[in-house]
């Protein structure tokens, strides 16, 4: 049973945006608005609004025709809804039934995680003739940034920036596709600089083009199905296959196109479609300082130039933003839905990990609570080591490993388990290694320390002999009497003043 019969997948972004009305999910803004800075202010005062607040559709742009919506992905419910109605565990145990682990031919083999998409034969995409996002196609002298509402996003950006453009790439050696979420900024009304990093896949394929001299087709497409959006900037595996995945996700096949002026394949659904080239030969710019997912401003740092040669869209098309900001914001949720769903991935590197969880206060980037099932003497360190050394946690300068009896989710109880169980030097684990390329906190761009915080029960071996306390609780059997005399108190009905 691959558990996806019930999923409705939504190509149609426009159909979608009508569902999330009636459902009373979005709000239109008629009046008019600027695409400098009030779009995203507004924005960033709905999304502190109870439950992360609704989907905003900016009707009228100044300047554009074409409408924006923004906080997509902006609450549980939401992403819910992208799933087919399926819960993050629910879709993380569809994702766990199709992992098989490979067996280390060495005690310190790298463990390879490569999904074995087996039970996918009838997902693979379908390239398709005609497509929605190409029923405009304007070329030449007809390409024009500055007439699509791209919007400057924080005070002092100092470029406009597409926040939700899935970059689409080619592997000049291997062919394969190449699909990641990548910002760009509005270099001149026919050109883009392209956010990427050192250690994004797209960088390797731009270099290794630059190595052989030869130019790089780029196609961007924006809109479409959110879940798109979401696999573009979701972590995989490598040789996992991105619009396999989606086709996983969404329980249907991802129809593709080939681009107008490459042959590259892209979404056929997508509202916008930017194609264009990388010169080789072509020196790297400084990328603007722009506001980030990290709540800070970034520094500048060399990224290529993509000059256009095609704009596709719809006939009407919209387009979808999401603000960089501090929590809480809605990539929350698309971080939210990476953690359930790799868990089981998780675990196959590291058995004994019952649970984890990024908390919104360090950006879902740089803060990581681990509870495991602990048997061993330093076990808490060899997680450490373990979780450091994978791409989905390597980022994280503080990670705080808890028993399997505290809750994760819930912050209060980490640092509760901190503050009983932890004492240090003891307990605290320093080193360096990769640091996410935009911690500016970092002593050198993508390098920097980490912290490993062992806050689970200490075994004797590890205690200087002394026996760990027991914890106050109230037996499990007294509950049942507690329910009934709590019931028949006063206590039952008490409301606080």
């Amino acid at each position: 049973m691959d558990g996806t019969a019930s999923i409705m997948p939504h190509d149609q972004l426009a159909e979608l945006l009508a569902e999330l009305q009636d459902s009373r999910e979005l709000v239109r803004i008629s009046a008019e608005v600027d695409a400098d800075l009030e779009i995203a202010a507004l924005t960033h005062r709905a999304c502190r609004l109870p439950g992360g607040g609704p989907v905003l559709f900016f009707e009228r742009v100044r300047g554009a025709s074409v409408p924006v919506v923004t906080n997509l992905f902006g609450s549980y419910a939401r992403m819910s809804r992208y799933l087919g109605g399926e819960s993050f565990d629910a879709v993380a145990d569809r994702m766990s039934g199709l992992i098989q682990p490979r067996v280390a031919e060495g005690w310190f083999e790298q463990v390879k995680l490569i999904p074995q998409f087996t039970q996918l034969g009838k997902l693979p995409p379908r390239l398709v003739r005609v497509a929605a996002c190409q029923q405009v196609v304007r070329l030449g002298r007809d390409i024009d940034l500055d007439a699509w509402p791209i919007p400057r996003l924080w005070p002092d950006d100092e470029a406009r920036l597409l926040t939700t453009g899935i970059v689409c790439l080619r592997h000049p050696h291997t062919q394969e596709p190449v699909v990641e979420q990548v910002p760009l900024e509005v270099r001149d009304a026919q050109s883009f600089r392209v956010h990427l990093t050192p250690q994004s896949a797209g960088w390797v394929v731009v270099r290794e083009h630059q190595r052989l001299r030869t130019p790089l087709s780029v196609a961007v497409a924006v809109g479409g199905d959110p879940l798109l959006t979401y696999v573009a900037g979701a972590p995989r595996p490598p040789g996992a296959d991105a619009w396999l995945f989606a086709g996983f996700l969404r329980g249907a096949a991802v129809d593709l196109v080939t681009a107008r002026t490459s042959d590259l394949e892209l979404p056929a659904h997508a509202e916008v479609v930017f194609e264009g080239y990388i010169e080789p030969t072509e020196p790297w710019e400084p990328a603007s300082r722009v506001g980030l997912p990290t709540g800070y401003y970034g520094e500048p740092y060399p990224v290529p130039t993509l000059h256009l040669t095609a704009i596709t869209s719809r006939t009407n098309p919209v387009l979808p933003v999401i603000v960089p900001d501090q929590p809480p914001q809605e990539r929350y949720w698309l971080h939210k839905l990476t953690e359930r769903l790799f868990l089981p991935v998780l675990r196959m590197v590291v058995p004994e990990l019952v649970d984890y969880s990024f908390p919104h206060a360090a950006a879902q980037r740089h803060l990581a609570f681990v509870s495991i099932r602990k048997s061993y003497a330093g076990q808490a360190r060899k997680v450490l080591s373990a979780l450091w050394g994978h791409p989905l946690t390597m980022h994280c300068k503080l990670l705080v490993v808890v028993d399997d009896e505290v809750d994760v989710q819930n912050p209060e109880a980490v640092w509760l388990a901190v503050g009983a169980s932890m004492q240090p030097p003891r307990d605290l684990q320093v080193q360096d290694g990769p640091a996410d390329w935009f911690d500016h906190s970092a002593p050198a761009r993508g390098f920097g320390g980490k912290l490993g915080i062992d806050a689970t029960r200490k075994l004797p071996e590890e205690h200087t002999g002394k026996a760990w306390p027991d914890q106050l609780a109230w037996p499990a059997e007294f509950e049942q009497t507690l329910d009934e005399l709590w019931v028949k108190s006063p206590l039952a009905g008490w409301r606080a003043p």
